[in-house]
């Protein structure tokens, strides 16, 4: 082997080499993009299902006093209400299996435009 083309390949390996830990970054880099991503919709999520928590909370109080209100009578307000979230607790329990199927195919179609977008989203860069 001549100088020359040994000079050539210890330039292709530094190069070959230079490559890999630039993939390597790039991956590195992605990687913690993903993470970042997904801790911020979580944590947006968790403020999301927090505040509608409270309102839903103070929505039910309001209507509660509401229904007393109507029929004069604090604990006959509070007790058709309580009254409706057992009629609703018994259909979820009675149609649980549907409900849960439902929630299934939502979520799992979500999740799968999520990877889309994200896949689309690496092609362009």
């Amino acid at each position: 082997m001549s100088k020359d083309s040994f000079g050539v390949t210890e330039q292709l390996v530094k190069d070959v080499q230079k490559y890999i830990e630039l993939r390597l970054e790039y991956y590195r880099i992605s990687g913690m993009e993903k993470a970042a991503s997904t801790t911020s919709f979580i944590i947006l999520a968790v403020i999301v299902v927090l505040l509608a928590f409270f309102t839903f909370i103070f929505a039910n109080i309001f209507v509660a006093v509401l229904i007393a209100h109507l029929f004069k009578s604090a604990p006959l307000g509070f007790g058709i209400f309580a009254g409706v979230y057992l009629l609703f607790t018994i259909l979820i329990l009675l149609f649980w299996k549907r409900i849960k199927r439902f929630i299934d195919h939502r979520f799992f179609a979500f999740i799968l435009e999520s990877i889309d977008e994200d896949s689309e989203t690496d092609d362009k860069k």
